[in-house]
Parts: C-alpha cells; structure tokens; sequence
C-alpha cells in the first residue's frame, strides 16, 4: 500500500469462490484487503450452463459485462446482457444468472458496502 492508501490487488492473490460448473468468483477489494473501505469489487466467471441460486443483497449492486452473454432472471422480468452492458440491480430484488449461450459470461461486480453484503439465497425458481 502507498502512503496514500492507494491499493493493487492481481486477481491471483484472491482465492476463487466455486460457483460450481467451473464458475467462479472473486471479492478483490474488501474489508480483508483494503482496510478502512466504503465499496467492494468482484470479478466472476459464469461457464456455460450455469444457473446461478436466486440472490438478494441488501445493497445495489452494480456490475458491467466484460465479454460474454446471459440472461439476468428477475422476480417479474427477464434481460439478456451481452460485453459492455453496464447492469443496475437493486437493493432487496432477487436475481439469477443465466449462460444458456457456449461462452462464457465475465462480468466486474461492486457493491456500496465493504465487502461481500449480507444476502439471501434460494435455489432459482426455474
């Protein structure tokens, strides 16, 4: 760290949170790696097939695709995401990962909160 707290974290210095079907995440900046922070930032590898658990975070969550394509399931709705669409969640709604294309979808993920937020799971719904 700087003497301005300014951090570099390589990817490779987090261990991979198995998403199983060779998906993966990564919280890279939290409250373990960057002390005294107000956001996190993630990184995530979703393979083809995967179906994620139906996800609610207590904070918005902002991510933006960087190569790949998928589906986002709603409660009500569905959206198609595809490289270099930016994806505003909110607070409290329930979303599920989708990658019914034959790429993967890599996606950065960051949220108000100094680290992974506090989260309801369910298995998805369909």
């Amino acid at each position: 760290m700087t003497s301005t707290g300014t951090r570099v974290i390589g990817l490779d210095e987090i261990a991979p949170i198995d998403l199983g079907n060779h998906s993966w995440s990564r919280v890279i900046v939290n409250a373990t790696t960057v002390h005294d922070n107000c956001s996190a930032l993630g990184y995530s590898v979703f393979a083809p097939g995967l179906v994620t658990s139906d996800l609610s975070h207590s904070t918005e969550e902002l991510a933006f695709v960087v190569s790949g394509s998928g589906r986002i399931r709603l409660e009500d709705d569905e959206i198609a995401v595809t490289t270099h669409d930016a994806i505003f969640i909110p607070a409290g709604a329930w979303h599920t990962i989708v990658v019914d294309g034959d790429e993967e979808l890599v996606m950065v993920f960051t949220f108000p909160w100094s680290d992974y937020p506090p989260t309801e799971r369910q298995e998805s719904r369909r």
